[in-house]
């Protein structure tokens, strides 16, 4: 509640209070003075006293209701400021809520992008081996190919050099015969 509404209020009770205290000592001063009136003047200073306690009664109501309104007022603070730092509370807890799921969020795309990366690097590795084996695989097949072909022209050299002997050979053999024969 505003502070200029509460004081105005306060202010007001205040002077009524203060109102109704001051014409109880009137009426006391005017009781003390009745009081001296021959006859008559005991009742009317007794109706003048119980006229001052009224007033003075209504002046301790007054207080008790400015009172009253002051500690509504405090009440009411009391609840507006609770109120605030209820606020603040949801207004803090709002924020770790978004904050947290946010930066879990983040996180979990910041992992999810690490294990792509990680995919990634894994595939690139896989094809780095394949190509490393099958390199690999057809530079031995090319060897033992070229090493089958050596082996081959080894084979079919000495094959062909045996023949070649061996038909010499056999060549020679009605030679030698007619040479053995002639001999005899």
């Amino acid at each position: 509640m505003p502070s200029s509404i509460r004081n105005a209020i306060q202010a007001f009770l205040y002077d009524v209070a203060t109102f109704f205290r001051n014409i109880s000592y009137r009426f006391e001063d005017a009781a003390d003075w009745a009081a001296d009136i021959p006859a008559v003047g005991y009742y009317i200073a007794y109706a003048l006293y119980k006229t001052a306690d009224y007033c003075y009664d209504v002046n301790y109501v007054v207080k008790d209701l400015m009172w009253g309104w002051l500690d509504l007022c405090d009440w009411l603070d009391h609840v507006w400021d609770e109120l605030g730092d209820l606020w603040d509370d949801l207004d803090t807890l709002w924020d770790y809520a978004h904050y947290t799921l946010k930066g879990l969020v983040d996180d979990a795309v910041a992992i999810a992008t690490n294990a792509l990366n990680q995919v990634a690097v894994a595939y690139d590795k896989a094809v780095d081996a394949w190509n490393y084996a099958t390199g690999w695989l057809t530079d031995r097949a090319n060897e033992a190919w070229n090493k089958a072909v050596w082996a081959y022209e080894q084979i079919a050299a000495a094959v062909t050099a045996s023949a070649q002997e061996i038909y010499a050979w056999v060549r020679s053999i009605p030679a030698e015969i007619k040479a053995f024969v002639d001999g005899v």
